[in-house]
């Protein structure tokens, strides 16, 4: 995989893509040893565990990392609104059971 995604060309080409989220082969390989995870893979995995397990089934809302940053911040409460109005029409957030900020790895 690193090989691809080193190589000019095939870096390009699409290697997960779930609805709308996609990653290239060299977003993916941002999943090596001590490296920092892309940001296009972990929207892949967070439509994945969305489409999965839909809040109002899992009872849990999954952020970003950006959002667990912007918050410890206090830098734009428009972007945190935001997130959690959109969490919470999906499912109400009072009713949830975990709330969790997806950590950079």
């Amino acid at each position: 995989m690193v090989q691809i995604a080193s190589h000019p060309e095939w870096c390009k080409y699409e290697a997960i893509r779930h609805e709308r989220a996609y990653c290239s082969y060299r977003n993916l390989s941002s999943l090596q040893f001590k490296s920092r995870v892309n940001n296009f893979l972990i929207l892949c995995v967070c439509r994945y565990l969305f489409n999965e397990a839909h809040p109002s089934v899992s009872k849990k809302h999954f952020f970003f990392s950006y959002i667990g940053e912007t918050i410890l911040d206090g830098t734009n409460a428009e972007i945190v609104g935001n997130a959690f109005n959109g969490a919470n029409s999906a499912f109400p957030m009072w009713r949830s059971n975990m709330v969790a900020v997806l950590p950079y790895l």
